[in-house]
């Protein structure tokens, strides 16, 4: 698990993370890959995926904004999210909660496999 130290946000679309939380960092890149593709976390940790190219990318874990997707998978009881567009040098947190497998995807990189999973113990 690769832990890092809370980040500076670049966006407006979360707020700053408090300093003892556990954030797991996944990059999104022009290989219209997620990295690493699945993670393993603790409930009560933060993902941040963080956009290190220059190709628009989204987190998308919500079946009502990509109806028909058999890549999207939420544990029962857990929230949908999806961070809208992630431009360059932008990040988008998500705080688990809700143990269980949680598959998401990038909307317009899905068919190009752009793919992850988080799985919440």
């Amino acid at each position: 698990m690769n832990v890092s130290p809370p980040v500076t946000q670049y966006s407006q679309q979360t707020a700053p993370a408090p300093a003892a939380e556990n954030i797991i960092v996944v990059e999104m890149n022009n290989k219209l890959r997620f990295v690493p593709t699945e993670i393993t976390i603790n409930a009560g940790d933060t993902v941040e995926w963080r956009n290190i190219g220059s190709i628009l990318h989204t987190v998308t874990a919500d079946p009502g904004r990509a109806p028909g997707s058999r890549n999207i998978a939420l544990p029962d009881g857990a929230e949908a999210f999806d961070s809208g567009w992630v431009m360059r040098g932008q990040s988008f947190r998500y705080t688990f909660s809700e143990p269980g497998v949680y598959r998401y995807v990038c909307l317009p990189h899905e068919r190009a496999r752009m793919l992850g999973t988080v799985i919440v113990g």
